[in-house]
């Protein structure tokens, strides 16, 4: 029989919850980032098949569930780093 102290699971059970707040939040900025880009200064078609692929490979050495929840985050990621790499036109590099 394992005794665990309540004050040990408290604490991992907080730092969870933080650790998913900030997951969330995250997710949340880069999708903000990413249609501020696309509706404020242009708009730009992105094929998403190989931005996921990418993604998922980028991903492979996480679990399946995380790999999961990450896979549209990671891509949205690619997306944007994508666009801040490609030299164009209007400039935005």
């Amino acid at each position: 029989v394992v005794v665990v102290e309540v004050d040990v699971v408290l604490v991992l059970v907080v730092v969870g919850l933080i650790v998913v707040v900030l997951v969330v939040v995250v997710e949340v900025v880069v999708v903000v980032v990413v249609v501020l880009v696309v509706v404020v200064v242009e708009l730009i078609v992105v094929d998403e098949t190989l931005s996921s692929h990418d993604a998922l490979m980028s991903l492979r050495h996480t679990g399946q569930r995380k790999r999961a929840r990450l896979e549209h985050t990671a891509a949205a990621a690619l997306i944007l780093q994508n666009w801040l790499d490609t030299p164009s036109p209007s400039g935005h590099t």
